[in-house]
């Protein structure tokens, strides 16, 4: 599995370049919501579905230049064995990496013997979190699309508004459950329809 994260200097954004931040918690989540019975293999195709989503939003950006999917360290259901339900790529072919990442971060925090699945999640969101307002402040980057649904990013949101950046929210459903992120972002689009398309899955 691959643990990388952003290098600002690498690239030079032109005005219309963007980068793309998918939540893998979130994600997971939408998988395993996603009935059963509309889906003809159980593995989301990564490398298919990175290539649609980048379609999603093809006019509000001229070249998509990383897409990063950020995980927990050791989440179960992206490794490779029967049980994930991501299929990844084989990352030992440099063909097959293209422009999208996934980033391990975060850990599992135990308290008397309970997992805290707020703290979890933290740890990818800070993350996530950093690497964007890296990307404003060094690289200069103007447009940031989110797959996300937690509201605990409207404050990132307005900074890298006032940074002078566009924000674009994506989702997996047809319609928004979480009234405070629409309101931040600048636009909101639905790629539910990703789910629904039989080549996106293994």
């Amino acid at each position: 599995m691959v643990m990388s994260g952003f290098s600002p200097g690498t690239f030079v954004p032109k005005q219309r370049d963007g980068v793309f931040f998918i939540d893998g918690t979130h994600l997971l989540k939408q998988i395993e919501k996603f009935p059963q019975d509309r889906k003809t293999k159980k593995r989301l195709d990564i490398a298919r579905f990175s290539e649609m989503l980048q379609n999603v939003w093809s006019s509000e950006t001229q070249r998509m230049v990383r897409l990063s999917y950020y995980f927990l360290k050791n989440e179960q259901r992206i490794q490779k064995d029967a049980e994930n339900i991501i299929f990844c790529p084989d990352w030992d072919r440099p063909s097959m990496k293209r422009n999208y990442q996934i980033i391990e971060c975060g850990f599992k925090n135990k308290i008397n013997n309970t997992e805290e699945e707020e703290h979890k999640e933290k740890g990818v969101d800070m993350r996530i979190a950093c690497d964007a307002l890296m990307l404003a402040v060094v690289g200069g980057v103007r447009n940031f699309f989110f797959l996300t649904d937690d509201a605990d990013f409207c404050p990132l949101f307005e900074s890298l508004q006032r940074f002078g950046a566009n924000v674009y929210l994506c989702g997996l459903k047809d319609t928004w459950s979480n009234e405070h992120l629409l309101k931040v972002a600048d636009q909101f689009r639905s790629a539910r329809h990703l789910f629904e398309d039989v080549d996106n899955w293994k």
